[in-house]
């Protein structure tokens, strides 16, 4: 397996990992979120098996399988303990992780993951497409008009303008790898999967649901909540489809930041809108906060590692260090004194 890690793994950090869906491979799905929690986590991104660079002989296909074998490539860099986020189908796996290795994973976020989905469902009419090859057709798209089909039921705001020759290279480059292996994948999701073989998580879960999504329906969100039961928080989000992270990527992250993050008065603090010295700051701000806290030389060195290696690898790390200088620079010291103030106030 193919997995994004930290340049150096910091005990005083908490661990979080990102798992991505079906729609490309990591980098593309949280390349814009990295910056907000690599100042704050020891953050992992790992290529699910198939997507990316990573790949196996063997024959399984299912979920629990990805679990495990995420599960070992975390114990391989000496991780056991971690929150995690999964979109979609890494949802699915990240849910897997958390029933089979309970005593690792400590806190959830389910984004657009359609767990609570059963077989009978393609037959009740509940999703968009009648039948496993249509769905397969559009989540693994060849043509140019398959892919306007996925992005069309993926986002709520329509693109105006996707030239044919985008589509093609983003399908050269995102779906031509293990075609044949990736559609077992979906078969294997839905084949035989029924409500009531599914365990029950004990680990604090949020939910979070583009309320129109077209790929997996709103009412999956309810059924999860339902059936996770009292540790499960289902957050809507509106005028968002089912690549919500992308569509919202702001409102997503901030709902992913208040599960995850361990400083629960530091975020009560924030959220209440007031600082010491009758200054004010909205809660959205927090990751600039934290950013703060951290300095840049800090911030800088964990995101390097993102900085080296092929061209898409070299352009995220420009992005970054452009980012970091626009906006986090400019507010360095007024946010670093505010903060200092407030760690102050908390003793």
């Amino acid at each position: 397996m193919h997995c994004w890690v930290p340049k150096v793994h910091k005990h005083s950090k908490p661990t979080l990992l990102l798992v991505h869906g079906f729609g490309a491979n990591a980098m593309w799905q949280y390349g814009e979120h990295l910056r907000h929690f690599t100042t704050r986590f020891n953050v992992y991104v790992p290529d699910l098996l198939f997507f990316g660079r990573s790949f196996t002989s063997r024959p399984e296909r299912t979920e629990s399988f990805q679990a495990s074998c995420v599960m070992k490539l975390m114990e391989a860099r000496g991780v056991h303990r971690m929150s995690l986020v999964g979109i979609s189908y890494g949802g699915f796996v990240g849910y897997s992780m958390a029933a089979q290795f309970p005593e690792a994973v400590e806190r959830v976020v389910l984004c657009c993951a359609g767990v609570c989905l059963e077989e009978k469902d393609m037959e009740d009419g509940l999703f968009k497409v009648s039948d496993l090859d249509e769905a397969a057709s559009i989540l693994l798209p060849q043509k140019p008009e398959k892919l306007r089909q996925l992005i069309s039921l993926s986002f709520v705001k329509k693109a105006r303008v996707m030239p044919s020759w985008f589509l093609s290279d983003y399908i050269n480059v995102m779906c031509k790898g293990f075609v044949e292996e990736r559609r077992e994948l979906i078969q294997t999701v839905l084949k035989d999967r029924s409500l009531s073989d599914l365990p029950v998580i004990k680990q604090p879960t949020l939910i979070i649901w583009g309320e129109q999504d077209q790929i997996f329906p709103l009412e999956l969100g309810y059924r999860l909540r339902r059936h996770v039961g009292k540790n499960a928080q289902l957050v809507i989000i509106k005028n968002a489809g089912h690549a919500v992270n992308l569509e919202k990527p702001k409102e997503h992250r901030d709902e992913v930041w208040h599960v995850v993050n361990n400083s629960k008065k530091l975020l009560d603090l924030f959220g209440a809108g007031v600082m010491p010295g009758s200054t004010w700051i909205k809660r959205a701000s927090l990751d600039w906060a934290i950013s703060g806290i951290a300095m840049s030389k800090d911030y800088e060195q964990d995101v390097s590692w993102l900085m080296v290696g092929d061209s898409g690898r070299e352009r995220l790390g420009r992005m970054v260090r452009l980012k970091v200088r626009t906006d986090l620079y400019t507010m360095i010291d007024e946010v670093d004194k505010t903060c200092r103030l407030a760690l102050k106030e908390l003793g």
